[in-house]
């Protein structure tokens, strides 16, 4: 992670999750640090890196609840200060999803 730009060296990874199917995290995660949440895709040599700094960086974030819907992953809309926007999703449960959910929101409130 940390070759991809997306964590600070001894940045800790809270909650993670991956829809990248076979290649798994080498082709794609959602993240969640203390610091930051984060957002990534690779395929073949494309990547598109997300990421935003609790503290210093996001403006707000909401939620969307799909977790009932079998075609679609929840997920979180990050707002950036500098008007960027990105989402990470997770395709879980209710409780993994709650939890990624939860861990967000309560960074950012720490954070501020």
């Amino acid at each position: 992670m940390e070759e991809l730009g997306v964590l600070n060296p001894g940045e800790e990874i809270q909650l993670f999750y991956t829809q990248g199917g076979v290649k798994g995290i080498k082709q794609s995660g959602n993240l969640i640090t203390s610091e930051r949440i984060a957002a990534y895709w690779i395929e073949d040599n494309d990547k598109e890196i997300h990421s935003a700094l609790f503290a210093s960086e996001i403006d707000s974030i909401t939620t969307k609840d799909l977790v009932n819907n079998p075609l679609y992953s929840s997920y979180i809309k990050v707002y950036k200060k500098n008007g960027e926007i990105f989402s990470a999703y997770i395709d879980a449960d209710s409780t993994k999803t709650y939890q990624f959910f939860q861990q967000a929101i309560d960074n950012l409130e720490k954070a501020r």
